[in-house]
């Protein structure tokens, strides 16, 4: 399968490198404003900035509780290289990097696949941006990546975060598949070496995170399972990447509200503007619903 519909907008009024210095540059200013009126929450942020410093003191990074909430660190290790840079900051600011790159990453998503502007303001105003805000998540980082990076990439990046990325290895194609196969090997070795046996410490640990209240699929999975399907078939049929994006979360038994923003941004570009409003408003009634009730 080859994405040809979606080709990566040109930048008629920048050059790329300027596009990457006026990316640079909103970051940084993000991330002073984020640090100096810090926000409430960061919860998850303070799990993944745990685990980075304790790779760093060669500590184990699974089957011990971190932050607040004590819980453990659910993702591959691999993660934390993507994460080093907040990490190694003080809380206050890698959170605000954090928050910063999510909201101008969303922004960079979102303009891949020609969305209005109208609709690029309602992904940053979406639930799920508010719940990656809030508590500091990196679904948005991860799926951001994912979709820069070549297709030889999608083998070993759909296991980083299967709710936000599973569904990319549907959408390697045949000729990239053994680049795919010698890179997740690659990689895996790396870790291998210096992690140790780490899927069987992840696989070991309490998966109780399944049955907590933020789940949005519990109770309902496998029957989100079909709605994967069909958007990887239309992403087949269609050669549009944008149903690729959308399909991870629907195949997973667990998945955070975060995690929909890669189908908000994608399956939105599919509606009108007044549409994406109105669905976006209904979004939110239910959300306020399920908060109260």
């Amino acid at each position: 399968m080859k994405f040809t519909r979606l080709s990566t907008p040109s930048i008629s009024t920048l050059t790329k490198a300027q596009a990457t210095l006026l990316v640079m540059l909103a970051t940084l200013v993000l991330t002073v404003l984020f640090a100096s009126i810090p926000l409430p929450g960061g919860d998850d942020w303070e799990v993944f900035r745990a685990a980075v410093q304790r790779t760093i003191h060669r500590q184990t990074i699974y089957g011990v509780k971190l932050g607040t909430l004590q819980t453990n660190y659910y993702y591959p290790p691999w993660v934390l290289v993507l994460l080093l840079i907040p990490g190694l900051l003080p809380f206050n600011w890698g959170l605000a990097l954090t928050r910063a790159l999510s909201l101008i990453l969303a922004v960079v998503i979102a303009w891949r696949f020609r969305t209005s502007l109208i609709k690029q303001i309602l992904a940053l105003l979406s639930p799920p941006m508010l719940y990656i805000m809030l508590h500091g998540q990196v679904d948005v980082l991860i799926l951001a990546i994912m979709i820069f990076l070549p297709p030889s990439w999608w083998l070993i990046g759909s296991i980083t975060k299967p709710q936000v990325t599973l569904a990319f290895l549907f959408g390697i194609p045949r000729k990239d598949w053994l680049r795919a196969v010698l890179i997740a090997a690659m990689v895996g070795l790396v870790s291998f070496l210096i992690f140790g046996p780490w899927p069987l410490a992840l696989l070991n640990q309490p998966r109780g995170i399944i049955y907590l209240g933020h789940n949005i699929w519990g109770g309902l999975w496998p029957y989100n399972v079909p709605i994967g399907l069909a958007l990887v078939f239309f992403a087949t049929q269609k050669q549009d990447l944008r149903f690729i994006v959308a399909a991870s979360p629907f195949f997973m038994p667990y998945a955070a509200m975060s995690s929909l923003i890669g189908p908000w941004i994608t399956l939105s570009n599919l509606l009108e503007d007044w549409q994406a409003a109105v669905v976006l408003i209904a979004w939110w009634a239910a959300s306020f619903y399920r908060f109260l009730f």
